[in-house]
């Protein structure tokens, strides 16, 4: 039984969520490994330990164990690897090569090493080409087609090529599309289906095409609301429905639409209350009441309703700290507290009360320094950059530009520690524009012209690099604008 986010197995000790898997999952390697002690060569028991060893990285990447994980699964996929070449007919063991290059991949992805994540990636197509005549009879075979097809998508969106990556998951909404027509009964296809067509509009999105995004996400939550009617208490169906809420919320406000957008998040916040009356100890029910909380706010800023806003952010940060309270290894449950003291944040901004408000970014910060200090991965690494980005700029509202420049330089400095074979991600090469411009305005205030033209021109050349590689251009276009406009009065001097 689930005791307050304790699972307790007979008379074992409680334990959180994954260590009570971690623990099943040791179990079962025991048994399929006396089974290959008895017969080192039953296929059926290399299989079945393969399949857990993949289980067993992927809650290791859950917990934030990502080396750990990318070792263990490297044994998988070397045993797939093995087993692959000597049974080249064997469709069970090409798809297991296949899903142990998958997840190798998007630990490379995640890494920000896409070249290495896209070798990977290729290596899982080639695993599965064999059988490409098969992929119309066989529902996994194609599934797992298009979600590679779409994995490679991921790897033309971190580069920037936007339309590149749009017609990769084009392509994977194809065979979800098709599994669906074929099956009716498929909703994992017709959610397969969903997610891709989030995809592109993500990919409408970052384009600057909003009206187009929100036409996506329309389509993908009505796919959703349907599936939603074969079982209204599917946990899984509520849970995408939501994400279908809060994307089509957060289009509605940057279309500026805001009370379109407050409907939005009030639906995602009843579909999180639901989620919680069928099952009142789930985490996942608690952390969404926790993102609706949050984005009200955001809806009660944009109303100047500073009192409500403030409210629903505290609201939020307090369920999130509710819930990494119960599993202290849960990565995600931290980067959850992060975020909400960043929005506390915002909030208090937006009331000038900017020592409030640094105070809540510090709090932040500490988390960020910890994970980094604990493993100085590229995600930990990004996030340190991204709130002490924040703490500048709101030194900069607060007119302190020499703290603001203090800061800001010490994340420059983190930024440009990042391998230059990690920096291939365009968000990442787009913050190496931002935050020197950030920091020649800190520079300006303090009348340090020469060092900050420096910076400008820096930024300068690098975002007229991404506009002519077509890296988020269009985003890339108004940041040039920016760094051209600050650096206009600085050519007299």
């Amino acid at each position: 039984d689930d005791i307050s986010g304790s699972i307790r197995f007979g008379d074992l000790e409680s334990a959180s969520p994954s260590d009570a898997a971690s623990k099943l999952y040791d179990e079962a390697m025991v048994v399929v490994n006396r089974q290959l002690e008895e017969n080192p060569k039953d296929q059926t028991a290399i299989l079945q330990k393969s399949n857990i060893q993949h289980k067993q990285a992927a809650l290791l990447r859950q917990t934030g164990k990502t080396a750990e994980a990318m070792t263990l699964i490297a044994v998988c996929a070397k045993t797939c690897e093995t087993q692959y070449a000597a049974n080249p007919d064997s469709l069970e063991w090409g798809m297991a090569a296949a899903i142990a290059y998958d997840m190798i991949g998007q630990i490379h992805l995640q890494n920000g090493e896409l070249e290495s994540a896209e070798s990977q990636f290729v290596a899982a197509q080639k695993a599965l080409l064999p059988f490409r005549d098969q992929i119309h009879q066989n529902e996994d075979l194609l599934r797992r087609v298009g979600i590679i097809v779409s994995r490679l998508g991921d790897i033309a969106a971190k580069r920037g090529d936007l339309e590149k990556a749009e017609l990769y998951y084009a392509e994977d909404a194809g065979y979800a599309e098709q599994l669906a027509k074929a099956n009716p009964e498929n909703l994992l296809a017709k959610r397969d289906h969903s997610t891709a067509i989030d995809r592109i509009g993500n990919m409408s999105a970052a384009r600057g095409r909003l009206e187009q995004a929100l036409e996506f996400y329309l389509k993908s939550r009505k796919n959703r609301e349907e599936i939603l009617l074969s079982d209204p208490a599917d946990q899984t169906s509520l849970r995408e429905l939501f994400a279908s809420f809060m994307k089509c919320g957060d289009t509605r406000m940057m279309l500026k639409r805001v009370a379109e957008a407050k409907a939005d998040f009030v639906k995602a916040g009843e579909t999180a209350d639901k989620m919680a009356e069928i099952d009142s100890k789930s985490v996942v029910a608690r952390r969404f009441q926790s993102f609706s909380a949050e984005m009200l706010a955001d809806i009660a800023l944009a109303e100047n309703d500073f009192d409500n806003a403030l409210k629903n952010a505290v609201r939020s940060l307090e369920v999130s700290l509710e819930l990494a309270a119960i599993d202290t290894s849960d990565g995600q449950a931290q980067q959850d507290v992060l975020l909400c003291h960043s929005k506390v944040a915002k909030v208090y901004q937006a009331k000038s009360d900017f020592p409030a408000a640094i105070a809540q970014f510090r709090l932040a910060e500490e988390i960020a320094n910890k994970k980094y200090q604990q493993n100085p991965s590229l995600d930990a690494t990004t996030d340190v950059v991204y709130v002490r980005a924040k703490i500048g700029e709101t030194f900069l509202k607060a007119e302190g530009a020499a703290q603001a420049d203090e800061i800001l330089k010490s994340a420059i400095a983190l930024l440009e520690s990042i391998p230059a074979e990690n920096r291939s991600d365009a968000n990442l090469r787009r913050r190496m524009v931002n935050l020197p411009t950030l920091r020649a305005r800190a520079l300006i205030m303090l009348q340090r012209t020469a060092e900050a033209r420096t910076l400008l021109n820096q930024a300068q050349t690098l975002a007229q690099d991404m506009i002519q590689k077509g890296e988020r251009a269009e985003q890339m276009k108004l940041d040039l604008t920016e760094i051209e406009t600050l650096l206009e009065p600085l050519k007299a001097d």
